[in-house]
């Protein structure tokens, strides 16, 4: 039994909703058995493949049960789909047996014909009209990107759920810029330009500027930011070799590694781990060119300072009450007492003691307990004659939180 292709026709039917045609083409044979045209239903299989012996099958295999053959003559419908689109050269291979009531899932008494015939450019310039998908050149990447019924463009999915959606598990895009006009050690401009409905850039990301090596984010819409903003992650700037800006498109000094640990929105500088709302692992510069240092400390304290009016008035200082209680006894109240007891240190105010004598002959004393958590009290003693006078004092309170 052998078979002869007449010829191989692209089919006609379209596709009512795309331009494109199908990949479906009819293919007619002439098969002769025991030397003569062979007659009545006959059963085929088909299968494509790369290479016209040996090889390797590309797509599936179809099948077509009780087709009549006449004077040896036959014609049937096939239908690969996107493995037949594509330039790579294919094989059609055929398997054919006599009518028997089996279908093709019964492989019995197929026999397969030789040679596998070559397929001609005619079925397969149908690639140039699928205007709704493209493939691998080998077939291996069917429907790689397609575009679905509302316009949304899928590369690597068939169920695009946005204008264009790339799925794939590796870097999804590259962006190249070859214009042979770049910077020293070939480093080219290029970013990506939101704009717009009037085409008006808005904001861009990327390297904006030609020989600038900074790499961008601008938002250039008036009043607009830029909001890093994770929900449950990590935000890290880690720059290895430039700086990181904040406010400042000249940075002075490197931003090592900034992160949000958790949805309480800690922020550390330095680590990952922040301890605190605040936490940085390194030196603070302060003032418009860094040249102050904060303060640091090993315990969590605070400070008050204050000035109280020898009749007990405040004269200056936030965050406590004061009182006269006697001649010479000044007593103040934190507005927040201290975790624990705090350092008080007072002195009198500079100045002349009615009569002329100076602030030197006078001592800040405290008598009793001395200072508690929410409150300490003040003593002015003449040196000369212990007695009690009454003067202006200045003191510092520092503490535990």
């Amino acid at each position: 039994m052998k078979a002869r292709i007449l010829s191989v026709l692209v089919s006609l039917a379209l596709s009512p909703v795309a331009p494109g045609q199908s990949t479906a083409f009819t293919y007619q044979g002439e098969l002769n058995s025991g030397g003569t045209p062979a007659s009545g239903p006959h059963d085929f299989r088909f299968r494509l493949f790369d290479a016209a012996t040996g090889g390797t099958a590309v797509g599936g295999q179809l099948c077509a049960d009780n087709i009549l053959v006449v004077e040896g003559r036959f014609a049937t419908p096939l239908d690969f789909g996107p493995a037949f689109v594509g330039t790579a050269q294919r094989f059609l291979e055929v398997e054919a047996r006599r009518g028997t009531g089996l279908n093709c899932a019964n492989a019995g008494d197929f026999i397969v014909l030789a040679p596998r015939q070559p397929v001609t450019p005619a079925p397969r310039a149908t690639s140039a009209s699928v205007a709704n998908a493209l493939g691998s050149p080998d077939g291996s990447r069917p429907s790689a990107a397609i575009v679905d019924n509302t316009g949304k463009i899928g590369i690597g999915t068939t169920a695009p759920t946005h204008t264009v959606h790339v799925a794939n598990p590796e870097p999804t895009l590259a962006l190249q810029d070859t214009d042979s006009a770049g910077t020293a050690g070939g480093q080219q401009v290029g970013y990506v330009s939101y704009r717009d409905a009037g085409n008006v850039e808005r904001a861009w990301v990327g390297f904006g500027s030609a020989g600038d090596p900074d790499f961008s984010v601008v938002n250039a819409r008036p009043g607009g930011d830029i909001v890093l903003n994770p929900f449950f992650g990590n935000v890290y700037l880690n720059p290895t070799g430039g700086n990181v800006g904040v406010g400042t498109t000249t940075p002075v000094s490197r931003l090592g590694v900034v992160g949000n640990a958790d949805i309480t929105g800690s922020l550390g500088i330095g680590t990952t781990f922040p301890a605190a709302k605040l936490d940085v692992r390194g030196d603070i510069r302060l003032g418009p060119t860094g040249q102050y240092r904060a303060t640091a400390g090993e315990e969590n304290l605070r400070m008050i300072r204050g000035r109280v009016a020898a009749n007990g008035s405040r004269l200056a200082g936030t965050g406590f009450t004061s009182t006269r209680i006697s001649q010479g006894h000044l007593s103040i109240t934190f507005a927040t007492p201290f975790a624990g007891t705090p350092i008080v240190v007072a002195t009198v105010c500079s100045g002349a003691y009615p009569g002329g004598v100076d602030d030197e002959t006078f001592n800040v004393t405290n008598r009793g307990a001395g200072p508690t958590t929410d409150s300490a009290d003040f003593f002015v003693q003449y040196v000369f004659d212990h007695s009690w006078v009454d003067r202006d004092v200045d003191f510092i309170a520092i503490g535990p939180r």
